[in-house]
């Protein structure tokens, strides 16, 4: 009998079942954050000044979430230029009226700022991020001479909805740690369980008693989380 196979997150595939156990949170604008992120650059604290101040800078998006935080807040994207970390925030930002600077082959936080490094944008550079995240892509640039800082722009909350644990045996697919970090808070780690992972950094974020028994996925896609999946679910030691 076939493993169950569960994504926890938003995404849907056929065969495996999503548990939603996080909500993305949009912010609205804290115009002392943004002041602190801009500088001089925000010549005054409205919406039309800050949407002025971002076509000086070259942003940083590594999710779709912070194009969406952004346009929530009543941002204009049109002709704004930005870095993004992989095909479906490349589509956001364009569908939204971005320009593109680059993306890196592969979709992590450490390979956006390799390529960040190489191009060496003369404009400052923005990272619109999560309010957790596991890459501190500001201090790589820093540490490469650029000119960067950061704005919180969204976060994860837990979803107050009650949710059956997966069974015994399941095959159960992370796409961030924080979605790690939340599952485990609500049902605990049973040994049986088996991980698949988006990336390095979520492995990472494992306990070790999770580690044991999980493994990345080939490329950092929900796509290759769920083929990998699949083929645990079939197979057994």
């Amino acid at each position: 009998m076939q493993r169950a196979i569960y994504l926890i997150g938003v995404a849907q595939f056929e065969g495996v079942i999503t548990l939603p156990l996080l909500q993305i949170v949009f912010l609205q604008p804290d115009f002392a954050q943004w002041r602190s992120a801009l500088g001089d650059a925000l010549a005054s604290e409205n919406p039309q000044a800050l949407d002025s101040a971002l076509e000086k800078f070259a942003l940083v998006l590594s999710s779709q979430n912070a194009v969406f935080a952004l346009q929530n807040a009543g941002i204009s994207l049109r002709g704004k230029r930005g870095f993004v970390v992989g095909k479906s925030t490349r589509h956001a930002f364009v569908k939204a009226g971005g320009i593109v600077l680059g993306m890196p082959e592969n979709a992590t936080g450490d390979c956006l700022a390799a390529l960040i490094c190489a191009a060496k944008p003369a404009q400052p550079i923005l990272y619109c991020k999560a309010r957790e995240s596991f890459r501190d892509i500001v201090g790589i640039l820093h540490g490469e001479g650029l000119n960067a800082s950061e704005i919180v722009v969204y976060e994860s909350v837990p979803n107050p909805q009650n949710f059956a644990p997966p069974p015994h045996d399941s095959v159960i697919i992370f796409g961030a740690p924080s979605s790690y970090k939340n599952f485990v808070a609500r049902f605990g780690w049973q040994p049986s369980y088996q991980a698949v992972t988006i990336g390095k950094s979520t492995f990472e974020a494992l306990d070790k008693e999770a580690q044991k028994n999980a493994q990345i996925a080939p490329k950092p896609s929900f796509q290759a989380c769920v083929a990998l999946a699949k083929t645990l679910a079939d197979t057994r030691e």
